[in-house]
């Protein structure tokens, strides 16, 4: 999205359009960086979890 901003300043051409579409793409690719996240977390969790289990 910076360099979409850089490009726009630089040509001075920069199209409402473009900058909503890469705006919505980066609030949905921090969605999904934040949705792998946590769910990474849980599946370490769990495996933990199962091996404490198992040791017992």
């Amino acid at each position: 999205m910076l360099t979409l901003i850089f490009q726009g300043m630089i040509k001075g051409n920069l199209k409402p359009e473009y900058f909503g579409y890469a705006l919505i793409v980066s609030v949905a690719f921090c969605v999904w960086a934040y949705v792998d996240h946590k769910f990474r977390q849980m599946g370490a969790e769990r495996a933990k979890a199962n091996l404490e289990r198992m040791d017992e």
